[in-house]
């Protein structure tokens, strides 16, 4: 199922007056950058297998021996860096 923001995305692309090929390029920059967190590893592992899965198993351990704290104050502070964006565009 498609999320709402690239429903949005399709009805703000849809309603634009520029070119067909402006709104195509729109839509594959905004595809390439939501889906570049699951293609960076999918292109490693392409590449280079073992040093990702090294590399994936640490970076697993390390969220593993992170505790709920640890995940909320960094969950705090890019809503805060989000919430201050937002603001100062106001």
């Amino acid at each position: 199922m498609p999320s709402v923001e690239y429903m949005a995305l399709l009805v703000l692309i849809g309603a634009s007056g520029v070119t067909a090929w402006a709104k195509a390029l729109t839509l594959g920059i905004y595809l390439l950058i939501a889906n570049v967190v699951s293609a960076i590893p999918l292109i490693s592992y392409a590449v280079v297998p073992e040093m990702t899965r090294s590399v994936l198993s640490s970076f697993q351990c390390w969220i593993r021996t992170r505790r709920r704290r640890d995940f909320a104050i960094v969950l705090a502070v890019a809503g805060g860096a989000m919430t201050a964006v937002g603001i100062a565009g106001l």
